[in-house]
């Protein structure tokens, strides 16, 4: 019997966490769910470790990281935890904020049999936000200035049929949801542990397009993200702008430089362009 496992990261969000554990839990199909907590407050995770005893589950484990080290090393906690136990099988990184009817996950399940490739990452179609994108480059990044620098979507492929399935290869998936076989997660090597927030899932999939494994949007299968749940989510307006534009240009620097070879003159431009945008952005906050 094909085994299915689903990893979900928490920090400092016990109720939705446990919503997402409890419901993926039901899945006839999943047979572990591993939880990592990213070393949220002890009254937090005490909270949710209750709640998760109460559920008496022997397929749902939890895991305290000794340190938040964000959402790449948070995963790679679980990744490493199902690896240990010899773990075979597909494997689904998924936010809490995330919700999947148990007929859409089949759905992804199944598409690994009809899809060009099976040795690759897909996921589901999210109506309400970016459900994948193209790379981001040096480029197109200097080419916006102090703008916001958008999503595109211009490197899709055509929408291929297989069986009663409908999906399209792309560049990034975005990262809150990925199913993989575990031994494309191990060939990939994880998620790279440098980047604190954003940026993960591109980095990501840039390895794996250089190992020739690739991405799909199964169109089939629908999911709601919610975002920006519990990163910051008691913090001002003012300080997540701050954060947001922070974290995030700290891994585009990081995945310029150390993956697509950006010069340092670049990298500067860049950094002088997010932080005008970002002043920009405070000016302009309600």
């Amino acid at each position: 019997m094909q085994r299915n496992a689903v990893i979900i990261l928490n920090y400092n969000n016990a109720d939705e966490t446990f919503k997402a554990v409890q419901h993926i839990n039901s899945f006839l199909v999943v047979s572990q769910v591993v939880v990592v907590d990213n070393n949220s407050t002890t009254q937090a995770y005490q909270q949710l470790v209750r709640r998760i005893t109460l559920l008496a589950s022997e397929k749902v484990k939890i895991i305290r990281s000794s340190k938040n080290g964000g959402y790449a090393q948070g995963n790679n906690i679980g990744l490493n935890y199902l690896d240990s136990k010899n773990f075979i099988g597909k494997v689904t990184i998924m936010n809490p904020d995330v919700y999947i009817t148990e007929i859409n996950y089949n759905n992804l399940i199944e598409s690994f049999a009809y899809i060009d490739n099976p040795y690759a990452f897909v996921s589901s179609n999210n109506n309400e936000n970016d459900s994948h994108w193209d790379f981001t480059t040096v480029r197109k990044s200097l080419s916006y200035g102090i703008r916001h620098i958008p999503h595109t979507q211009n490197n899709d492929t055509s929408i291929k049929e297989s069986g009663k399935f409908k999906f399209k290869k792309v560049d990034v998936l975005g990262g809150a949801l990925l199913v993989a076989d575990m031994e494309t997660w191990k060939q990939v090597g994880y998620f790279d542990p440098h980047t604190f927030l954003y940026f993960e899932e591109e980095i990501l999939q840039f390895k794996a397009k250089a190992k020739r494994i690739d991405s799909y949007l199964i169109l089939n299968s629908i999911m709601i993200h919610k975002g920006q749940t519990s990163t910051d989510q008691y913090s001002t307006n003012f300080k997540k702008i701050i954060n947001y534009e922070i974290r995030l240009n700290t891994s585009r620097d990081y995945y310029f430089s150390h993956y697509l070879g950006a010069k340092r003159l670049d990298i500067f431009l860049n950094d002088l362009f997010r932080y005008v945008h970002m002043v920009i952005r405070i000016i302009k906050r309600k």
